[in-house]
């Protein structure tokens, strides 16, 4: 199988799973050529092909790219935090020599989650699973516009004044000892 088959078959994999979690293909011209990146409104899933000879230093260029990312992402959103997911794509599974450098990049804690997917020898992106945000249920992702407050009863909102005067330890004290 030629490159650009291989990627364009992950790509046609993913794409429906990104959407069906409301994230949208993101045609940002500073992506990287060979680079697929989707967004939503909480988080953003980039799809990196990697070899597997230079897959140390290209995870490394890949992450630090996505930092970079992310990190005007959520400037542009006002510090909302933006969820990211690294998928480092292989064009095969890989030998068992590297699969300890694998868990290593996918255990780093830096910047963001990290997969290292590839296809099965049956062509089906199993690894994809693996990964959390596309692993949610379909249907609404989130409400629209920001979150409000419930509106409260007259003792909630006497307690909830309470907690905000006295501190929640007082406010439990003097509510057990209500009668």
């Amino acid at each position: 199988m030629i490159e650009e088959d291989w990627i364009k078959n992950a790509v046609g994999a993913l794409a429906p799973r990104c959407t069906a979690v409301g994230l949208s293909a993101e045609l940002d011209i500073e992506t990287p050529d060979g680079v697929s990146l989707w967004s939503g409104s909480y988080a953003a899933v980039a799809f990196w092909p990697i070899s597997e000879a230079q897959f140390t230093a290209q995870a490394g260029r890949a992450e630090a790219w996505f930092a970079d990312y992310l990190f005007g992402e959520e400037r542009r959103r006002n510090a909302r935090v933006v969820d990211g997911y690294l998928l480092l794509a292989l064009d095969r599974p890989v030998e068992d020599t590297l699969l300890d450098a694998v868990r290593a990049v996918e255990l780093s804690t830096q910047i963001c989650r990290k997969h290292a997917v590839w296809p099965e020898n049956d062509g089906v992106w199993r690894r994809f699973d693996a990964v959390t945000v596309l692993g949610l249920p379909e249907g609404v992702t989130s409400a629209s516009g920001e979150p409000t407050w419930p509106v409260l009863d007259a003792d909630a909102n006497s307690l909830w004044t309470r907690i905000q005067k006295s501190g929640p330890k007082r406010a439990a004290e003097a509510e057990d000892r209500r009668p």
